[in-house]
This record gives C-alpha cells, sequence and structure tokens, in this order.
C-alpha cells in the first residue's frame, strides 16, 4: 500500500536545481543535474513555479510557529523571538535586533562535542514523558501530558541572500516544464548583474567550555550533592541503579614536582569509585543523597526501598532494607551529622542515629506518600506528603505538635528559610505557600504552650501547572526573604516571601523547569529544564546574564547543584543523556564580580 505521504530524493533534487537555476547558480546546477541523473527522473516534465523551494520552506516554518505556539501560556504570550530554518527557536519577550549582521555558526555557542543539527523532539522530554523527574513509577498512561508550545509574532520574515530575478532573466524561466529539462547554453556563465554580494562571515575564536562533560552513567542522571568538606568531591545518582563519586581538579591545585600543571577544577581526576545498588531494573532509580556535614558519609535512596549509607571509599557503612515498604525520596542528615531523616512513599518519615546503625524512631503520620522532610533543628523535622499536610515533629513525642492545611493536591517540596522563621512548600495544586512557624521551639517543648502560628501566611499563585521544586535565597541585605519556585508549566518565578508578590515571571523554555538553585551568596539564581538550557539570572535585577545549551536528542537538565563552599565557583549538571557536566564560574566572564 502506497502511504498516503513521501518524500523521495528526485522531488528534493528537482526542486533544489529550480532554486539554483532561479538564483542564477548555473554551474552548480548543470552539476546537480549530471550528478543527479535528473534527466531520467520521472518529475523532469513538472513544471516548478519559481521560489517553489523557498515557498515550501516557508510553510515548514509555520508549521513550526504552529506546533511551537499552539497553546498559549505565560512563557508564550509575549514571545517576540523569530523563527529560523537552522536555529532552534526559544521563546523571548525581548525584541530581535534588527541588526543581526552575518549568522554565526551553531556549533560556536554550543559545546564542541555536540552536532550542528538537533534532531526532533521525539528524543527530549515529551511533556512528562519516560524521563520525568518522577514522584512514582506509575504506569506511563497515567502522567499527564504537558506538551509546552510557545507563540510568536504574527509576522514572519524569510531572509534570502539571493537577489531576486528579473522577470526578462534567462533564468526566470524555470528549468523545469512541459517540455522537459532544456541544455544549458555552452557559454552560460554568472551574469555580473546577479552575482550575489555576500558579506563574509568573521571567523568565530573558539572559547575555552567552561563545562567539563564527564561520562560513566548508563542512563539518566537524576540528582547529585558535593561534598561539604572536600570540595573536589562530587556524587551522582542515575537511574542505572549506580552513585559515582567524582573527583575534579583543586581550585588551588599546584603543578606536580615534575612541572606538570594541575587538573582544571572542572576535570575529572581519575575513574569515579561507582557506589552499586540493585541491578539496573525498572525499580533501581536513584532518587536522592545526602552528605554528612563532615564529609566522611553519603546517604542514598532508592526506588528499591532500602536506605544505604557509604564511606567516603565506597565501602558500604549501612544497608538497611526491613524498615520501609516504599522508595525513599528525601534523605537530610542533622547538622550535626548524629542523624539522619528519611521519608518514604509507604507513608513514613524515619529518623536514624548513625554511630549506632539502628532506626531511631518512625514516624507514621501521613495517609499518604511522604514526600519530602526538612530539619528545623537536631531534635525537630517538618514532613509533607500527597495526603496535603505538613507535620511538625519533635523526637520527643509521636504525633505531630503542629499540622498546616490549605493545600489541595499533592505536597511535593518543603524548605525552612535560614532564620527558621517560615516555611516554604509547593505543589500539585499549581501553588507556593509561605507558612508562619515562629513559636514552634516553646511549642516543641512543652504542648501546653501558646500553640504555633497557623495558616498560610501567604499562597502564591501564578503558575499554570504543577510545581515541583521550591528555594530559598540566602539571606542578604538586599533579599532578605525572596524564594523562587519552578514549574511543569515551563517557567520559573521569584516571589518576596513576606509580600506574597511575584517579582519576576523567567519564561522561555519549552520543556518543563526541573530544578532551581541560589548561588551561595543569593547574587545568582540558575534554572534548568527539559529542553536542555540552563539559565542563570542575576537575583538583583532579574535579568538572565548566561545559558548553556546541553544540546543532543536527549538534552533535558533534572538538577544542577551549586557547590556551597569554595566560594560557590562550580556547579553539577545532571543530564538527561547519562552525562554529568562541571561547570567552573571562573571561566564565565558574565558571572564574575
Amino acid at each position: 500500500m502506497t502511504p498516503p505521504m513521501q518524500i523521495t530524493s528526485d522531488e528534493i533534487n528537482c526542486l533544489i536545481y529550480s532554486y539554483l537555476q532561479d538564483s542564477g547558480f548555473h554551474h552548480t546546477a548543470f552539476s546537480l543535474r549530471a550528478e543527479g541523473r535528473l534527466d531520467a527522473s520521472p518529475y523532469s516534465s513538472f513544471k516548478i513555479s519559481r521560489g517553489e523551494l523557498v515557498d515550501l520552506l516557508s510553510k515548514s516554518l509555520l508549521y513550526t510557529e504552529v506546533e511551537a505556539h499552539w497553546q498559549t501560556n505565560a512563557s508564550t504570550a509575549n514571545c517576540r523571538a523569530p523563527f529560523s530554518l537552522l536555529q532552534q527557536h526559544t521563546c523571548s519577550d525581548n525584541p530581535p535586533n534588527s541588526n543581526r549582521g552575518p549568522l554565526i555558526p551553531v556549533a560556536a555557542t554550543q559545546t564542541p562535542r555536540r552536532p550542528l543539527f538537533v534532531g526532533d523532539s521525539n528524543g527530549l522530554v515529551d511533556g512528562i514523558g519516560s524521563a520525568q523527574k518522577r514522584k512514582s513509577r506509575g504506569d506511563d498512561n497515567d502522567l499527564e501530558r504537558v506538551d509546552k508550545r510557545a507563540r510568536m509574532d504574527d509576522s514572519m520574515e524569510i531572509v534570502s541572500r539571493t537577489p531576486a530575478l528579473p522577470d526578462s532573466h534567462p533564468s526566470a524561466t524555470n528549468g523545469f516544464n512541459h517540455t522537459g529539462i532544456e541544455p544549458l547554453p555552452e557559454d552560460s556563465k554568472m551574469d555580473s548583474e546577479i552575482s550575489e554580494v555576500v558579506e563574509p562571515v568573521l571567523p568565530v575564536v573558539p572559547k575555552v567550555d567552561p563545562v567539563y562533560i564527564m561520562k560513566g552513567h548508563a542512563a539518566e542522571v537524576f540528582v547529585c550533592s558535593w561534598n561539604p568538606h572536600f570540595s573536589n568531591k562530587v556524587a551522582t545518582g542515575s537511574r542505572d541503579a549506580t552513585v559515582l563519586i567524582w573527583t575534579v581538579g583543586e581550585r588551588s591545585g599546584q603543578p606536580s614536582s615534575d612541572g606538570t600543571p594541575p587538573p582544571k577544577p572542572n576535570e575529572q581526576v581519575g575513574p569515579p569509585i561507582e557506589l552499586r545498588h540493585l541491578p539496573p531494573t525498572d525499580q533501581s532509580d536513584v532518587t536522592s543523597m545526602d552528605w554528612n556535614p563532615q564529609g566522611t558519609l553519603l546517604a542514598t535512596g532508592s526506588y528499591d526501598s532500602v536506605l544505604r549509607i557509604w564511606q567516603l571509599d565506597g565501602e558500604i557503612y549501612l544497608r538497611q532494607e526491613e524498615a520501609n515498604r516504599g522508595p525513599l525520596f528525601a534523605l537530610k542528615f542533622s547538622r550535626t551529622g548524629k542523624l539522619l531523616l528519611s521519608a518514604s512513599l509507604d507513608g513514613t518519615a524515619c529518623v536514624w542515629d548513625v554511630e549506632s546503625k539502628s532506626i531511631y524512631k518512625k514516624f507514621q503520620v501521613h495517609k499518604g506518600c511522604c514526600l519530602d522532610v526538612d530539619w528545623l533543628d537536631d531534635d525537630t523535622f517538618a514532613s509533607c506528603s500527597a495526603d496535603k499536610l505538613i507535620h511538625l515533629i519533635s523526637l520527643d513525642s509521636t504525633e505531630p505538635f503542629k499540622t498546616y492545611e490549605g493545600h489541595t493536591n499533592e505536597i511535593n517540596q518543603i524548605k525552612f528559610n535560614d532564620s527558621r522563621t517560615l516555611l516554604a512548600s509547593c505543589s500539585d495544586d499549581r501553588t507556593a505557600r509561605i507558612w508562619d512557624i515562629r513559636g514552634w521551639e516553646e511549642h516543641a517543648k512543652n504542648p501546653q504552650s501558646p500553640a504555633v502560628r497557623g495558616g498560610a501566611m501567604w499562597t502564591l499563585e501564578g503558575h499554570t501547572d504543577s510545581l515541583g521544586s521550591i528555594n530559598w535565597c540566602p539571606s542578604n541585605d538586599e533579599n532578605s526573604q525572596l524564594v523562587a519556585s519552578s514549574s511543569f508549566d515551563c517557567t520559573a518565578r521569584l516571589w518576596d516571601a513576606l509580600t506574597g508578590a511575584c517579582l519576576k515571571v523567567f519564561d522561555g523554555s519549552q520543556k518543563a523547569i526541573f530544578t532551581l538553585n541560589f548561588s551561595p551568596k543569593g547574587k545568582y539564581l540558575v534554572t534548568g529544564s527539559g529542553d536542555g538550557n540552563m539559565n542563570v539570572y542575576l537575583v538583583k535585577t532579574q535579568e538572565k546574564v548566561w545559558t548553556w545549551y546541553s544540546g543532543g536528542p536527549e538534552a533535558g537538565i533534572f538538577e544542577v547543584e551549586w557547590q556551597q563552599n569554595d566560594d560557590g565557583q562550580r556547579m553539577c549538571i545532571c543530564l538527561e543523556n547519562e552525562d554529568v557536566g562541571i561547570l567552573d564560574i571562573s571561566l564565565i566572564p558574565e558571572l564574575q564580580e
């Protein structure tokens, strides 16, 4: 059965031949005609209108515009970015520069190891799809499709570098007509009056790539964590059921005794230490990890429901599989490192005594999956759940001393601010909330004391899809109480936690934003999304100052971890294409003081 739509190489060659003839490239057209054996083509007798190839390409751009902008949302309503045949479209509300000058090859702005031409979106994060940073591994059919499209200006500019030909010019009559392909005149040559004047493209001087790519995982990389004490150590966890502990160059490295220069700060040193969990099956994703404050132990959680604590050399310190009956989705060491807190999809929150390698206390306080936990101090913590509740819990009790209600769907993440007076939460109900928790210390010690302040201080509304992450900006004089949220609606937002006002919508992404993180001093905010773009914004002005594109058909960025020690001069990037990136911020002029 003949397919309803087909494209043959003969058709393409005939269209290109017609374009070359129209443009006055007679010799090139002659070569194509001979090598493509167009005289024997069944399409040689077809009449092709002038400009047919350009017309078809313009229709393809219109289709691309429809494909990208069919659904209006916050990121696309004011999109003014043009569409191009060779450049990937990224929605932006900044008007395009009319003085564009010569085009710079795409490869010059991407990592050298990436291909110049990127394939279609089938390999990218398609909505949530198989590459989603998942809360549960239910049937894919149960996952909402959240394909995010964009819209562009009503006008579309088609730029031709070839001057239009007058109808009287010999090339204006197309090479294809009802009488077949006419032979070229023997003295055929490019006429001077139609010679194309092309501005020279200046050579692009390659820059040192600030992102060093490390290979070792065999599947998507979901989580990462910098060692808080040994600044050249970083751990990454993958869907391949492994955690790798990488060693990178020291920032203050000195040449060796033989004069060999030290490794660069973003460069891998030796093979990574492999911490293998179960064989890579559907239930083996590494979901969470956390270092103890001393940097000597690494706790990891997985879909296999087993808690593991590893030593820095890769030896197992603790393996516990009896306490939980569901995947572990959050792990947090206490500030002293003596206790470890875990959250499981079986609805429990467990506190572990690290020194005795035993469970200290198990809290069954939620009726749904426990999705996140955070410490208030070494004796008090908070937990959130799919049951839409947030509990404040003291280790001295078996029941919460305070419960916060208000969210109408699963609560995905909770975070306390530095002063432990406010709690931020984000949910599948498309909102974030700020809770006033002042008075918790006294109430935790004495339940009969005046109650902790209750209710949401602010409900942060504006997102149009589920929120996956929320983070506080480190406090300083310029940003005392700022919080950022990211969503599957392809945007991130910056909020004033004291007024509830949205200060900025960071749009332009075409896929869900999976991760966001502040620099240690709160000067920058970084986001990573499923479309492969990592954007860095200056918090003070809320302007984008730098961007990096991972490239390739599997471009998603699942996690970005800004190193909190060593002056915050490095970031770790977890990629859908199985790679790990280390960004040396000192190589980026836009991010220097």
